[in-house]
């Protein structure tokens, strides 16, 4: 964190390319937040940047557990994965942030899900309206400018009831997930999150919404000759006809 001058809008989205700097020629090289940038992505994690011009910038980094890192299914390990891989299920997911946006997008990708994301919500909300059967299930963040994410919540449940949302928050106390439940979340999961947790929640969501069918399939009857009806207790044979 730092107390300076804060990053203008144009500038923060390319403070992570390399060779990128603001300083003079010949200060600097431009590949300090580049090359953090790559550790921490290569890492399985995050970097977030909250910046307000005159009041400085704040870098946090978001870097998986090791437990998270090692429990997480690839694609071609022998063994039974952590959790169900996907099967190509599109999946809606919103966050202004773009790194966080990104990571999690990576890490549906990498779990076999289709993901469609974007930074802001209304864009979101406009490509879901325009066909509302494209998507699986939505990921979204709470805290955004215009439509928060309980708001979206709200919008997506009048057009499709039953469609899994997780929502993911930043602060996770009781009144938040009660006003994301009230909203229609089907899971609250509260930031920082994990690659681990995010793939155990959207593997849980979308069981829950299509859960496995079980047993035999159902036979369907073919209709019967009509059978001549039974009176009394006696036997159903038909006796020959006296002459």
């Amino acid at each position: 964190a730092d107390t300076g001058t804060g990053i203008p809008a144009g500038i923060l989205e390319k403070i992570f390319d390399p060779f990128f700097t603001t300083k003079e020629v010949g200060v600097g090289t431009g590949l300090g937040l580049s090359l953090v940038h790559g550790i921490v992505t290569g890492l399985g994690g995050a970097i977030d940047v909250a910046t307000a011009l005159g009041e400085g910038a704040v870098f946090t980094v978001y870097l998986p557990r090791t437990a998270d890192v090692a429990d997480v299914p690839k694609s071609g390990k022998g063994g039974e994965a952590a959790t169900r891989r996907g099967s190509q299920q599109r999946i809606l997911v919103v966050d202004d942030e773009a790194s966080l946006l990104r990571l999690a997008t990576e890490t549906l990708s990498e779990l076999g899900y289709a993901p469609v994301g974007f930074r802001a919500s209304a864009a979101a909300l406009a490509v879901f309206l325009a066909d509302p059967e494209r998507f699986d299930a939505v990921i979204t963040d709470e805290s955004m400018p215009g439509l928060t994410g309980s708001e979206l919540i709200r919008k997506i449940r009048a057009i499709r009831p039953e469609i899994p949302i997780v929502l993911v928050t930043g602060l996770a106390n009781a009144a938040v997930i009660q006003r994301a439940k009230d909203a229609g979340a089907t899971e609250v999961l509260r930031k920082p999150l994990s690659a681990r947790q995010l793939a155990t929640a959207v593997e849980r969501v979308l069981h829950e919404a299509h859960p496995p069918v079980t047993g035999k399939p159902a036979v369907l009857s073919t209709p019967r000759a009509a059978q001549p009806q039974r009176r009394g207790g006696g036997s159903s044979r038909t006796r020959p006809a006296r002459r």
